[in-house]
C-alpha cells in the first residue's frame, strides 16, 4: 500500500480490477482479471489474502452470506463459497474447463442455499438456461434442479420466498423453493419474456 496526501493505493494485483465491494468499515474485496480475489484491511492498506481461480477464469464479484462467508461468482462457469477470515474455499459447484455446465444468476435464500440458472449456454443468459438449479451448500453441497421446463431466462425471489421464472416460450413460473413444485404457471406472451417482461 502507498499513500501520498492521504490517499492510500492498494497494489497487489497484476491487472485491471473488474470490481470491488467495502463489506465493513475495515475490510474490502477486489476481482481483478489477473483471476484473483483479494482481501485488503481499508484502514492499513495490507492485503490480507488471495484466493486464486484456475485456468483464467475471472471472479465476477462477490456476495455477503449471514455468518460472513463470501459467495463468489467465476465469470461464466462457477460459484464458490469462501471463508471470509481466511479465504479457504468451503465449497464449490462447477469447473474451471472451459465449456461445462455453468451457473448463472445467483440469489440467495433466507436458509442461505443459492438459486441459479443453470445450463450448458457458454457465455450467455440470453441464449436460455437449461434449469434452475438449488445449491444447498450447507448440507452436503447438493444440486437439486426444477424439473418441468427448460429455456429460462430469468428469476426472482418474491417476498413470501416463492420464486418467479420467466422463459423462452413467453411463460411464467412461481415456484416452491424448498421443494422445487411448479405452483402456477402464467401464460399470454406471444414471445420470450426477458426479467419477467414480454418482448412481445
Amino acid at each position: 500500500m502507498d499513500s501520498s496526501e492521504g490517499t492510500q493505493i492498494f497494489r497487489g494485483h497484476s491487472d485491471g480490477i473488474l470490481g470491488v465491494k467495502l463489506i465493513s468499515d475495515r475490510y474490502l474485496f477486489s476481482w481483478s482479471s489477473d483471476t484473483t480475489l483479494r482481501k485488503w484491511d481499508v484502514i492499513t492498506g495490507k492485503e490480507i489474502f488471495v484466493v486464486n481461480n484456475q485456468n483464467g477464469i475471472d471472479t465476477d464479484g462477490v456476495q455477503l452470506l449471514k455468518g460472513g462467508n463470501l459467495l463468489s461468482k467465476g465469470l461464466y462457469n462457477t460459484l464458490r463459497i469462501i471463508d471470509s477470515e481466511t479465504g479457504e474455499i468451503i465449497s464449490k459447484i462447477g469447473s474451471d474447463e472451459p465449456h461445462s455446465l455453468s451457473y448463472l444468476a445467483p440469489q440467495i435464500l433466507d436458509d442461505q442455499s443459492i438459486i441459479c440458472v443453470c445450463g450448458s449456454f457458454g457465455r450467455s443468459l440470453f441464449a436460455g438456461g437449461d434449469s434452475v438449479c438449488r445449491w444447498d451448500w450447507k448440507n452436503g453441497g447438493g444440486v437439486t434442479k426444477f424439473e418441468g421446463h427448460t429455456g429460462i431466462k430469468s428469476t426472482d425471489i418474491l417476498e413470501d420466498g416463492r420464486m418467479l421464472s420467466s422463459y423462452e416460450d413467453g411463460t411464467l413460473r412461481i415456484w416452491e423453493v424448498l421443494t422445487g413444485q411448479i405452483i402456477n404457471t402464467l401464460m399470454g406472451h406471444a414471445d420470450f419474456t426477458l426479467n419477467g417482461h414480454g418482448s412481445d
